[in-house]
């Protein structure tokens, strides 16, 4: 997950880059150690990727609890909405599961920082009634997504799941329509090993 930050907009406000700083977790890496920040509180509005949201409001809750005067406004839009919203300027800062794509960069002409926050994983899930522990290799998942296999007990997920009765069931896919950037992280895994 990136955070993509107003750049010049932030130096020229050193409260504001003081709470960004905050923000963005730097604060966790001084424990116990209470800041002062300027007596003017400070409100910054995020918006972006839903995967890492518990997070970042565990990190703007624990702020909170240790009298920063920052107020943080986090809104859990998605990737790609949070990322429109920050070209936009609507708010301080965008959070994205992706790195922005430099004709997005070049939309900001205050400048954009971007800072790796957090890593996470994506996986497959799959809904198939009483079968707790389905293989699927690769090539497999990468078919069933081209639409090549469309069927669970299809011939090439039974011979990596020796041993299981598959129903005879259409495989129904499932995915956000929105601008997500799990989704970008997937698809980027599948275009890496589908070549």
């Amino acid at each position: 997950m990136v955070f993509s930050l107003n750049f010049r907009q932030i130096i020229c406000n050193t409260s504001k880059f003081s709470a960004v700083a905050l923000t963005i977790g730097l604060v966790t890496t001084i424990a116990g150690v209470k800041y002062s920040l300027a007596k003017q509180r400070v409100n910054l509005i995020g918006a972006g990727a839903s995967f890492p949201a518990p997070l970042y409001q565990r990190w703007f809750s624990d702020m909170r609890n240790n009298n920063f005067e920052v107020q943080v406004d986090y809104q859990s839009v998605g990737s790609g909405a949070g990322v429109e919203r920050f070209t936009q300027g609507l708010v301080d800062f965008g959070a994205s599961d992706v790195a922005m794509k430099d004709s997005e960069i070049a939309k900001v002409s205050r400048g954009v920082m971007m800072l790796p926050m957090t890593a996470g994983s994506v996986v497959l899930a799959y809904n198939l009634p009483g079968i707790s522990d389905l293989k699927l290799s690769r090539k497999v998942y990468v078919d069933i997504l081209l639409g090549r296999i469309q069927n669970w007990n299809d011939s090439r997920i039974a011979d990596i799941n020796f041993g299981v009765n598959l129903p005879d069931l259409p495989i129904t896919i499932v995915y956000r329509s929105d601008g997500s950037g799990t989704t970008g992280v997937f698809t980027k895994h599948l275009s890496a090993i589908s070549q």
